[in-house]
C-alpha cells in the first residue's frame, strides 16, 4: 500500500491538530486538520494542496491519496476602541454629562477609564 506525506504549515500565529496525529499516511486515509489560533489571532483560511476545496472551513478533512503541503493561515484580530456619552437626571436635578471610555483589545476584555 502507498505512503503518502502531510505537510502542515501555519502562517501567522496558531497551530494545527491532525487526526489521525502523524504525517505519514496509508493511501486513502482521511486527515481532520483542526486550526487553533494563539490569543489575539482568528483562523482565516487553508492554503496549499486541495485549497480550492478547503477555503475557510475549519475543520477540514483530506484524504490522503499524494504527498500534500497544506497552510493554515490566522490573522491578527483587530481591536476597538469606543467613546460613549450618556446623559442623566437624578431626581429631577439638571442633567449631568458623563463620559466613558473603553479599549476592547484582542483578548476581549473591557476597561472603564
Amino acid at each position: 500500500m502507498d505512503c503518502y506525506t502531510l505537510t502542515v504549515n501555519t502562517d501567522g500565529n496558531g497551530s494545527v491538530t491532525l487526526n489521525p496525529s502523524g504525517g505519514n499516511y496509508s493511501s486513502g486515509t482521511k486527515v481532520t486538520l483542526t486550526p487553533s489560533a494563539d490569543s489575539c489571532w482568528y483562523f482565516d483560511s487553508w492554503s496549499g494542496d486541495d485549497s480550492g476545496d478547503i477555503s475557510a472551513t475549519a475543520p477540514y478533512t483530506i484524504t490522503m491519496d499524494d504527498d500534500k503541503t497544506v497552510t493554515a493561515v490566522f490573522k491578527e484580530s483587530p481591536t476597538a476602541d469606543i467613546t460613549l456619552t450618556a446623559r442623566y437626571d437624578l431626581a429631577g436635578e439638571d442633567c449631568e454629562d458623563v463620559w466613558l471610555w473603553w479599549h476592547k483589545p484582542c483578548n476581549h476584555t473591557w476597561k472603564s477609564m
